[in-house]
């Protein structure tokens, strides 16, 4: 399995949805969804062709964007494609909370090819990160409830931004806590 090198890794995961904000901008909400659809395929092809794989958090992100998107465009109505985050993001949250409670690292198990850290350090990333899809979750519900497409598609930007700034931290995080053998940020080493 080759390892994708960080740049190719973003792209593939945050890819579409930069287009998506992009196209929204001269297009209205269900052809920018059909763009989001199309480029999020399109990345998992990507992925596919360079790792001959497809890691499953990456599987997971693009089909709660492909079949809620798929049905936003069937029904015309954007409230699917909207409502995703916060089923997406409350579930994660939840499987976080549940996996620590019974001892179960979720993201361990989902990033153990990525990451190269100790237990302690996954506890920490795991609370972490399940504080933040609650968040997210709620303040996806609160905007794509109470205001109009316009505001849910600048909430979107901005709360994609904090995710990506929120993961540069944990990098931190990883830092503090890698194993011997792992690169400087507790990323397992690429084979040359």
């Amino acid at each position: 399995m080759k390892i994708l090198k960080p740049w190719q890794a973003f792209l593939i995961e945050f890819g579409p949805l930069l287009v998506f904000f992009i196209v929204s901008v001269w297009l209205k909400f269900i052809p920018a969804t059909a763009v989001l659809v199309s480029t999020t395929l399109l990345a998992l092809f990507v992925s596919w062709t360079k790792q001959q794989r497809i890691a499953f958090f990456p599987l997971l992100a693009a089909l709660t964007i492909v079949i809620p998107g798929m049905i936003t465009l069937i029904t015309d109505n954007p409230k699917y494609i909207i409502n995703k985050d916060t089923w997406y993001n409350g579930a994660m949250a939840l499987a976080i909370l549940v996996g620590l409670i019974a001892d179960k690292l979720i993201l361990r198990e989902m990033f153990k090819n990525l990451f190269h850290i100790s237990k302690q350090g996954w506890v920490i990333v795991s609370l972490l990160w399940a504080t933040m899809f609650g968040v997210l979750g709620l303040s996806n519900y609160l905007i794509g409830t109470k205001f109009s497409q316009e505001a849910w598609l600048a909430y979107k930007m901005i709360a994609t931004a904090t995710t990506i700034i929120f993961a540069l931290y944990l990098l931190i995080i990883a830092r503090k806590h890698r194993l011997p053998g792992a690169t400087p940020w507790g990323m397992i080493q690429a084979k040359k």
